[in-house]
């Protein structure tokens, strides 16, 4: 990774069995090898990995996903000039829960994606894990 020892990209264990909280890396910047080789290397040893206070467009969301592989179109919709994003909206006025009748990574497909990435714009103060 291209930076100083001050700014090395960190990760911080959330459980003792999965996920992890990566701190010192902005998504919405250009990722070279290294950086994108040590983020699939805790990705593979902690299963679920966050990055928070992101600012990202949803072309910078698409481009760091196409760092996994190839984009997948959700069976349920996606965005009309973006099919591969799936927006999900609630609020304290929702009459369900979003995804009780699918998931966003499509584990029931035949060959599922090899995961999803999810970019919370609005967090309650309280919950809003998925």
């Amino acid at each position: 990774m291209k930076q100083t020892s001050q700014n090395q990209p960190r990760v911080y264990p959330l459980t003792p069995a999965i996920g992890a909280e990566i701190v010192g890396i902005a998504l919405s910047k250009e990722l070279d090898k290294e950086t994108l080789r040590w983020i699939r290397k805790a990705l593979l040893k902690y299963l679920v990995i966050f990055f928070r206070n992101q600012d990202l467009t949803i072309e910078q969301h698409m481009d760091f996903g196409r760092h996994f592989g190839e984009l997948h179109v959700h069976p349920a919709a996606g965005l009309k000039d973006h099919p591969e994003v799936f927006a999900v909206h609630a609020d304290e006025h929702s009459t369900h829960v979003a995804g009780e009748g699918w998931h966003s990574d499509v584990s029931c497909d035949e060959e599922p994606p090899m995961g999803s990435i999810l970019y919370m714009r609005t967090a309650p103060k309280i919950g809003g894990d998925t």
